[in-house]
């Protein structure tokens, strides 16, 4: 995600909304941005994301699980970027799927009681598998 602003954040924003706009087809509750409950005594993993206002991206009731919640999280990334000279694109895709479980899963399957799904494009079109 581009922290300076600009295009892939505006892409990432048409993804997002795109993807709930679908899953609204699908699931009986769908929101977008949703703020997660706080933290209590959870253990969590250290790498965690443990703000008092974090939020994921899309939230979805009844996807994976006739009554639970699924959270996903979008993630856009640059192929040519220098950082990934040598990296084959499922290395990449690979690479961001685990940094964004890293800090939302176990906040995710300790707090929320939901399942985690990262999603992954490239500005130029693709998508990783999960």
């Amino acid at each position: 995600m581009c922290r300076c602003g600009g295009f892939i954040i505006q892409r990432r924003n048409e993804l997002r909304d795109l993807e709930a706009k679908m899953l609204k087809g699908v699931c009986s509750d769908v929101q977008i941005e949703l703020l997660l409950q706080e933290i209590n005594r959870e253990v969590l993993t250290p790498s965690t994301n443990r703000a008092v206002d974090a939020q994921l991206d899309i939230h979805a009731h009844g996807f994976l699980e006739w009554q639970g919640s699924t959270f996903f999280d979008v993630r856009v990334c640059y192929l040519n970027a220098e950082s990934y000279r040598g990296l084959t694109t499922k290395q990449i895709y690979c690479q961001h799927e685990r940094e964004n479980k890293r800090m939302g899963a176990s906040r995710v399957l300790e707090v929320e009681q939901g399942s985690f799904t990262p999603l992954v494009f490239t500005t130029n079109g693709g998508m990783a598998d999960e």
